[in-house]
């Protein structure tokens, strides 16, 4: 679905390099904790190997846990250790070591076991990689750093990443499990989404029922999104396209290339949904994997709109600044030219409607 833009380096949802840190390809060790960097834990009461030797971080379920107590092994006493004086849990999910180095979506990250925290002002996430010589570490990340979050599953692996603004950067992190749990880590989203998204009044016409809006919307999306949705929230537009399919120009008889694959895009009163499948995936192929963005509408600044077309039918893509404070990230995605008036009006729906520019436009 989403795919890169030619003016920077970016990733597949057209985040910028800068962006892409911590488990996608460096370590939890360098991303921030309470506006610090994180750093290995201080706080055990009693010796890491100990701990570890309670929990390997092979358990076969993820599981929701009332009190950092009955986390296991290293993570119950980093989550209480890192609760301030206070500080509310709204929900804590433990979820043992996915062993693999990631999946679709360019998602990556290194086999850990981690307890996710979510309390009344930051998410709180415990990571143990279970390997000697590398001490776990615990991640603070305030709501009002985030700026989106992704959930989607392929086949048995599913997970969670937190797009966040640290000290000006664009930072990542990843928790991978196993899909059979992830229910857990939906439910975690809405905890947040419940918190942090402004309700924000629809403008113009009463908002429609959630049935009628995502009437046009692929099943399997509607699934993947249905469990993200909050009870407060009301949908404002969508707009749905089919997978694309064109060829390449280099050659005179050009394999046939995905364009863009089928996706939507959803606009509510507390924000926007970006659902699609793996960009990855070969025309004609089966599909095993979808994956959502979340983003608060008052984190989408700009919409820029982009010729995509490879050849034959054409593509259009949109590029959506998202802006915490002074940290900027962008996220892209491509669409056939079809459903170019659908997303303008999606997105056109919103109580704070982004300014829309046109840009590289070949025709």
């Amino acid at each position: 679905m989403p795919r890169r833009g030619p003016h920077r380096p970016t990733s597949r949802l057209g985040l910028t390099a800068e962006a892409v840190l911590a488990v996608r390809g460096t370590s939890d060790g360098d991303l921030a904790t309470r506006g610090d960097r994180a750093r290995p834990s201080s706080v055990l009461v009693r010796p890491e190997a100990e701990l570890r030797r309670e929990s390997d971080g092979r358990e076969s379920w993820v599981f929701r846990a009332s009190d950092p107590a009955e986390l296991l092994g290293i993570h119950a006493d980093q989550i209480r250790h890192a609760l301030f004086a206070a500080e509310e849990v709204r929900y804590l999910v433990y979820s043992p070591r996915w062993d693999g180095g990631g999946g679709p979506f360019g998602v990556r990250a290194d086999p850990a076991s981690h307890a996710v925290a979510l309390t009344d002002r930051r998410f709180i996430i415990s990571r143990d990689t279970h390997v000697d010589g590398a001490p776990p570490t615990v991640l603070s990340i305030p709501f009002e750093a985030v700026l989106c979050i992704e959930s989607g599953t392929a086949l048995m692996l599913g997970w969670m990443v937190i797009h966040f603004a640290d000290a000006g950067s664009a930072r990542s992190a990843t928790v991978l499990h196993r899909a059979i749990g992830h229910d857990h880590f939906a439910a975690a989203i809405r905890a947040y989404r419940l918190q942090a998204c402004s309700d924000l009044p629809a403008r113009g016409a009463p908002p429609l029922a959630w049935p009628e809006v995502l009437s046009g919307v692929e099943e399997r999306h509607r699934e993947e999104l249905g469990p993200l949705l909050i009870a407060p929230e009301l949908p404002l537009s969508a707009a749905a396209w089919p997978a694309l399919c064109g060829r390449e120009r280099r050659r005179r008889h050009g394999n046939r290339v995905s364009a863009t694959q089928a996706g939507a895009v959803v606009g509510s009163t507390h924000g926007v949904f970006i659902v699609g499948d793996d960009p990855h995936t070969p025309p004609g192929s089966l599909n095993f994997g979808v994956n959502v963005v979340c983003v608060a509408a008052a984190a989408v600044q700009i919409v820029d709109l982009m010729d995509r077309t490879i050849s034959g039918p054409s593509a259009v893509a949109i590029r959506l600044h998202l802006r915490r404070g002074d940290t900027s990230m962008s996220l892209e995605v491509a669409f056939p030219g079809s459903a170019l008036d659908g997303v303008r009006t999606a997105l056109g729906a919103l109580a704070i409607p982004p300014a829309i520019r046109q840009l590289e436009w070949s025709s």
